[in-house]
């Protein structure tokens, strides 16, 4: 699993002192990257296969694309025009789920 976040290089703070996300590109945290690349190499030396899982909204799929770029070979991702703004334990119960026997994957 993995989250796209603001690229810290394009955060401002505004003039009231609150974080300006308007100018913000988006990707994968920096952890996460580390994570699914390290989990393809295990997969070449062990065996296996990597899938990758996030939450967003539809037209978030350049983060599905930047995902399967680093080697996973399935993506799942479950999106919805409603989750704008979704606090982490709402994030937490969409994923905890086992994802249903026909589930699309990318």
């Amino acid at each position: 699993m993995f989250k796209w976040v603001a690229d810290e290089a394009y955060v401002k703070a505004s003039t009231s002192g609150e974080l300006d996300l308007s100018f913000a590109e988006y990707k994968i945290s920096d952890y996460d990257k580390n994570a699914i690349e390290e989990a393809v190499l295990l997969a070449e030396k062990y065996g296996g296969t990597v899938a990758v899982a996030t939450v967003g909204l539809p037209e978030d799929t350049k983060s599905i694309k930047d995902a399967l770029s680093r080697g996973p070979e399935k993506a799942y991702f479950i999106n919805d025009a409603d989750f704008s703004g979704l606090e982490p334990s709402q994030t937490a119960s969409l994923l905890h789920r086992p994802f249903p026997a026909g589930l699309s994957t990318t």
